[in-house]
């Protein structure tokens, strides 16, 4: 454990991606950077755990183009791979990026999809559902295929279609995330994170696990931070708690994530050109709505990746995310049976021979998620955003203190615009500070004139 001295030019409180982010670009720029985190193990959501031998990715999996873009600013020594998403959806195989074959079943209708395109790019809402995928979609859309691969979107992140802002399927291309040609870091989630935090303290840097915030007061020249480790000093405070205080009271939260974490035989055949394997079903507004209402559908949509995983000489491992209904955080073993029965028996369409190839499973409930990873939730949506709501600013001038993460800005609910409030963060401190010397600077040459 890396020793703390008490004064710092920024501390930065959360050692995710958004707070490792932040430090290496206040980093780069000059500052002395304290990095803590409550947690015995840094990354957030992003690396690796153990379960019963077994070396598993926790959540974060693949990123868009942005991350690899920051990556090279930063002059981190990691590299990536861009691998394809298939959805097969109706005993028919759709890829991202998309292929020839999604193009033309997009253009095989073409005003429906030339009126989805312009109202993505000219939306003049007149009555609230127009500010939402599901309720556009339905009225430009009627082919069923059309209809569900418009709201592939909803999907991928965590919300149903009626709750999924239109806006937000722009959120890609005009915040540079990347997503639609996604990347993958070689060696997997935990060496990208190994090789941050090992960049920040070769640069200078402070990491300091097992150490909780428990307080954040005004000083002097800046902030004091209390934590369980004693008193230490700066000028900024970053932090990655979110500010659901901003948000409406009676905010919505976003469903939280259970998974399957197995274990297959080496020899099992996974394509090397492929990432994520989704099994989405038709009426995605039917069965995810079921789920929102805390209802078990009969069919609903999961998806599977291969963990980029050093190799082990017997086995690979993965994972299958999907959702229970709202709310059910420790389900029935009755549940389980039912929703693992339907799972493994879909996957031999994914992947042929799977169920024969298996060593290992086990099924990992939002609430067990939690108790393994320290408090951290499997919601990928933390809050179901509203057309009538923006995003808390990431910095309050009542407390001077910066926030990073999902809960402020930019929009978006993935690594990537925790990325970018990162950046966001890290451009207004630099500013600050530039002025901040400026005045010292005039002061000095007032006085000596």
């Amino acid at each position: 454990m890396q020793e703390l001295v008490q004064t710092y030019d920024a501390i930065v409180i959360g050692c995710g991606l958004a707070g490792l982010f932040a430090s290496l670009r206040l980093q780069q720029a000059g500052f002395k950077v304290l990095l803590l985190d409550r947690r015995d193990s840094p990354g957030g959501l992003c690396g690796t755990t153990i379960i019963d031998g077994y070396e598993f990715v926790i959540a974060c999996n693949d990123f868009g183009r942005g991350m690899e873009e920051d990556i090279e600013e930063l002059n981190i020594p990691v590299t990536f791979k861009s691998k394809k998403t298939r959805i097969h959806y109706n005993n028919e195989d759709y890829f991202s990026p998309f292929e020839r074959k999604t193009i033309l079943k997009f253009i095989s209708h073409p005003i429906a999809f030339s009126k989805f395109i312009w109202k993505l790019k000219n939306n003049k809402p007149k009555q609230v559902e127009d500010y939402y995928l599901g309720a556009v979609v339905d009225k430009l859309a009627q082919d069923r295929t059309l209809n569900d691969l418009l709201k592939l979107p909803s999907y991928m992140m965590g919300l149903p279609p009626q709750d999924f802002l239109l806006e937000a399927v722009e959120y890609d291309s005009f915040y540079g995330y990347g997503y639609l040609d996604p990347r993958t870091p070689d060696g997997g989630p935990q060496v990208l994170v190994d090789t941050l935090v090992n960049t920040f303290i070769n640069r200078g840097g402070t990491l300091a696990l097992n150490t909780e915030c428990r307080d954040i007061q005004k000083a002097a020249q800046g902030h004091k931070v209390i934590t369980n480790r004693g008193k230490v000093y700066s000028r900024y405070v970053i932090s990655s708690q979110p500010r659901l205080d901003k948000y409406y009271p009676d905010y919505k939260p976003g469903m939280k994530l259970s998974k399957f974490c197995i274990a297959v035989a080496n020899d099992l055949p996974f394509p090397e050109d492929i990432h994520t394997m989704i099994y989405y079903p038709p009426g995605i507004s039917d069965w995810y709505e079921k789920l929102d209402r805390g209802e078990l559908a009969s069919e609903f949509g999961f998806h599977i990746f291969k963990s980029d995983l050093p190799e082990k000489s017997d086995h690979y491992t993965m994972n299958i995310y999907f959702y229970l209904p709202r709310d059910l955080d420790r389900p029935t073993p009755e549940v389980i049976e039912e929703v693992e029965n339907y799972i493994f028996g879909k996957l031999e369409t994914l992947v042929p021979g799977l169920n024969q190839s298996l060593k290992y499973k086990k099924f990992i409930s939002p609430e067990e998620f939690s108790q393994i990873h320290q408090g951290l939730s499997s919601r990928v949506t933390p809050v179901v955003m509203t057309h009538d709501f923006q995003k808390p600013d990431n910095y309050d001038p009542e407390t001077d203190i910066y926030y990073i993460g999902n809960s402020v800005y930019p929009p978006g609910d993935h690594a990537g615009a925790s990325l970018l409030s990162a950046k966001t963060v890290a451009n207004l401190i630099k500013i600050d500070w530039q002025k901040n010397n400026q005045v010292v600077q005039q002061k000095q040459l007032t006085t000596i004139n």
